[in-house]
């Protein structure tokens, strides 16, 4: 296992989302999805079916355990009988739609596992971290591609050949073969 020795480049990148970001987020929508099956199914069981019968746990399952947002899904009986969900705030009023309005409600109450704030407004500061670390990696990126380029350019400013430097000096290793062998005819 070489995961801990790859923490820099674009593997370290990877293995950072992965086993931090992609986590958290998780954890996130886990609260998420635990505070939606807790709070609907305890309206939907204070309320009753068109039948007058109590009602059932909305979501499953109950209670939610860890990874809520993965394992969440309408009760598998009101999904074979719609006549199971409880509209009504009282028994014997199938016109009553009071325990609707008190789910639909539910968008905007705060929620104590939420910490104190909506549903509404825990995924919009979900969705909004999401982004804000999107864009701070995006930053990132950038600045790290001007300074690769940058010091791009300074390493070809010291180790870049200059033609006319080069040809200079060929000039003179040719005017001093030119003297050597003048040197050696002259000494035959």
């Amino acid at each position: 296992d070489i995961t801990d020795s790859l923490r820099g480049g674009r593997f370290g990148g990877y293995l950072a989302v992965r086993d931090e970001d992609l986590v958290s987020y998780r954890e996130d929508l886990d609260t998420l999805a635990s505070a939606l099956i807790t709070e609907m199914n305890a309206i939907h069981t204070g309320g009753f079916d068109i039948n007058g019968n109590a009602g059932v746990n909305f979501f499953e399952p109950d209670p939610p355990g860890s990874g809520a947002a993965n394992a969440i899904r309408f009760n598998s009986a009101i999904r074979a009988d719609p006549s199971l969900i409880a509209a009504s705030g009282a028994t014997n009023e199938p016109g009553n739609n009071a325990n609707v309005n008190l789910m639909l409600d539910l968008r905007d109450t705060t929620v104590a596992s939420l910490d104190t704030r909506t549903f509404a407004e825990y995924a919009s500061d979900l969705i909004a971290g999401v982004g804000q670390d999107r864009a701070t990696t995006e930053a990132s990126f950038e600045a790290s591609l001007v300074i690769v380029d940058s010091l791009e350019s300074k390493r070809q400013g010291v180790s870049a050949v200059s033609l006319d430097e080069e040809a200079a000096s060929l000039a003179q290793w040719q005017q001093s073969f030119e003297a050597a062998a003048k040197f050696l005819q002259t000494m035959n």
